[in-house]
Order: structure tokens, then C-alpha cells, then sequence
């Protein structure tokens, strides 16, 4: 299920400590100046203690970032506007749940924004509940349940 790669992009660990800057860097981009969050809230205490990876183009620039809490949420899933497109959000994808499902995770759980619930429900999420305003975005529970016994 895991996919290190995509031509021009490469995936690779990431810790809060070592990584921040360019963690950060997308974020920042994505999220606080393209989605207008407050920075406030975009920073929180999962963060220092989270599964961080960062995705690289070929000149070795950050250009997508994600994260798995020790709760078993994926998120602050992020990739560059002009990097769109070209397999990154699937490479994380990938990562992401083969390293919850090698965890022996049996649920993960993610709050997405409402416009990528196709995109999550690929990987067999399902919604659950209602949307809700999520620093003034519309988002919506999803859940992953491990249908194997493995």
C-alpha cells in the first residue's frame, strides 16, 4: 500500500523538532494565508508529539506535509496549490495507513474539510455526523474501521 515516491516528489520522515521550519512552511502556505486560518489555531499540542512526513520536489523544497497523532488522526494534510494534482495527497495517503494499520490500528479517524471527502473516501472513509465549522471551514468526521483481523 505504500508509495515512497512519485516522479519529481519524495516522502520522507519528519519529526516537529528537527522539521518544524519546513513543516511549517507548507502550512503556512496552505492554511494560514490560502485558507485564511488564524495561526493561532493552526499550531496545537498534537504537533511536538505527532507522525510528521513532508513530501520534497526534485530541488529538495517542501511542497506537502502531514501528520498522524498518537490518536490515530490523520491530518494537517497539506501540498503546495501549484503542486496539486500529481499524486502527493495519495503518496501521504499511502504512508499514513500503512504505518496506523502496521501500529495495529483497527481505527483511524480524520476531520476533513467537506471538499475532500471524495478524495479521503477513496481510501474507505466514511462520514460520520454532521459537518461542522471547523476554524471557519466547513469540515466532517471520517472514519476508517479495519475490516481484517490482522
Amino acid at each position: 500500500m505504500e508509495s515512497n515516491s512519485k516522479p519529481g516528489y519524495k516522502l520522507r520522515e519528519a519529526t516537529w523538532k528537527a522539521d518544524r521550519k519546513e513543516l511549517m512552511e507548507v502550512r503556512t502556505s496552505v492554511f494560514i494565508e490560502e485558507q485564511m486560518v488564524p495561526v493561532k489555531d493552526e499550531i496545537d499540542e498534537f504537533d511536538p508529539v505527532s507522525y510528521h512526513v513532508l513530501i520534497t520536489d526534485e530541488n529538495d523544497k517542501p511542497v506537502g506535509t502531514g501528520r498522524l497523532n498518537p490518536e490515530g488522526q490523520i491530518g494537517r494534510m497539506a501540498v503546495l496549490k501549484e503542486h496539486r494534482g500529481n499524486g502527493i495527497g495519495d503518496m501521504m495517503m499511502r504512508h499514513f495507513m500503512k504505518k496506523a494499520l502496521n501500529e495495529g490500528r483497527t481505527i483511524i479517524e480524520m476531520s476533513a474539510q467537506t471538499h475532500a471527502i471524495p478524495f479521503y473516501s477513496k481510501y474507505g472513509f466514511t462520514t460520520v455526523g454532521r459537518v461542522y465549522d471547523e476554524v471557519g471551514i466547513p469540515h466532517q468526521k471520517m472514519v476508517y474501521i479495519r475490516k481484517d483481523k490482522k
